[in-house]
């Protein structure tokens, strides 16, 4: 039952949280019994960005109260959802606070923002932009401004920060302030830049309902600087420069872009693209041949691979669907659900009592640590799976 693994997902990220700062620790380890802070501004915005996704996918389920109240029966623990939905909305805010404390002007004309690296304690990139946006809207979503009655990030600034160092070829430079160089386009290729497009889409397609969250000109620029980072980055995949295990990103992004161009020429084109990436991750040895092994063969699987890559083949199953392409989305559908027994066995290795239970690790024969990031992956794909059942019931539920 996937419920029942989000479920889990979800009090793990709340055990996750420090009371004292209502801040995210980064990752636990059960031998030790301890949680951990880490300096790492990505991992901390990410930790706030999935826990929207999980609070999201609270928020609707609460709307069926029928089917609710049925698979309540089952869960006496369900009673504290209350408190860790609060427990998540307090870290949430605080995490956007700590951040939203200072900005530097970026672009040509230093009408764009990114965030200050005197607050980040290191050089900031177009990544750290892009989760701040990313936090931002899922904040807006779950309308923890309105509740907290304070004015949000300046998402508007953040976006046309990142749009300002796009190149003239379509590539996006990672680290503001920094050379103008191929190096700079291709340090961080395999995250950077695929964040950067989500967080620009996810912004575009909040604005739809939300028209104050952007200025018209800028979100007129979204989708032409869109155009132009597909014609990069795809030439670039092709070539060779990201490794497939992290093309989630991209295919995340472009996935969003798929549905906002409504099925022109240059659609099908994106189309193909992300469903191209998704069969170069069902073509390697890990889902191929270990996946489909059975119990016997998970302890060789590294769980993040897994999870990222099962993030990745929901949008590309979503994509099939919505092309009628049956052939590919039932060879995504199958690996799909090989990848969410193995995340189910996975979760299930530590005992209901030990702290991390609920959460996944990094993977492989033991559970050494258990971290927010890899089980944020599983939370994004979960939660979207879920949605396609609902469109989707005869085929996803077979």
């Amino acid at each position: 039952e996937i419920r029942d693994m989000l479920w889990r997902m979800t009090m793990f990220f709340g055990d996750m949280t420090d009371p004292s700062s209502d801040r995210f620790y980064y990752m636990c380890v059960p031998l030790s019994e301890e949680r951990l802070h880490r300096r790492m501004p990505i991992q901390d915005l990410n930790a706030a960005w999935d826990s929207t996704k999980a609070l999201m996918f609270w928020k609707e389920q609460q709307h069926d109260q029928h089917q609710q109240q049925h698979w309540l029966a089952g869960h006496s623990r369900f009673s504290d959802i209350k408190a860790v939905q609060q427990q998540l909305k307090d870290s949430v805010y605080s995490t956007l606070q700590f951040y939203h404390g200072s900005y530097a002007f970026v672009g040509s004309c230093a009408d764009g923002l990114a965030l200050d690296s005197e607050v980040l304690l290191e050089p900031s990139n177009i990544a750290h932009s892009a989760l701040m946006i990313l936090v931002s809207t899922g904040a807006l979503r779950l309308s923890i401004f309105q509740d907290q009655n304070i004015t949000p990030p300046p998402v508007d600034s953040l976006v046309r920060g990142i749009i300002s160092v796009q190149t003239k070829d379509g590539a996006f430079q990672t680290e503001y302030g920094s050379t103008s160089d191929a190096s700079n386009v291709y340090c961080g290729i395999d995250f950077c830049s695929g964040k950067a497009m989500v967080a620009l889409m996810d912004a575009y397609e909040l604005s739809e309902d939300m028209p104050e969250l952007l200025m018209p000109y800028t979100k007129e620029a979204v989708l032409p600087c869109m155009k132009k980072a597909f014609d990069f980055y795809s030439k670039s995949y092709r070539e060779g420069n990201v490794d497939t295990n992290c093309n989630n990103w991209q295919i995340q992004a472009f996935a969003r872009l798929f549905r906002a161009l409504n099925g022109n020429e240059e659609a099908n084109l994106v189309a193909d693209y992300c469903l191209e990436m998704c069969q170069d991750i069902v073509n390697l040895r890990s889902w191929k041949y270990q996946l489909t092994g059975g119990c016997s063969s998970y302890p060789n699987l590294e769980t993040v691979e897994i999870a990222c890559g099962l993030d990745a083949l929901v949008d590309g199953i979503d994509i099939a669907l919505c092309k009628n392409m049956d052939a590919e989305a039932t060879l995504f559908l199958r690996n799909a659900q090989n990848a969410i027994c193995f995340l189910r066995w996975a979760q299930e290795q530590l005992p209901k009592d030990c702290i991390g239970h609920g959460g996944l690790g990094y993977g492989r024969l033991q559970v050494l640590e258990q971290r927010l990031d890899v089980t944020g992956y599983t939370i994004s794909a979960l939660t979207k799976y879920c949605q396609l059942q609902h469109t989707n019931t005869e085929m996803l539920h077979q």
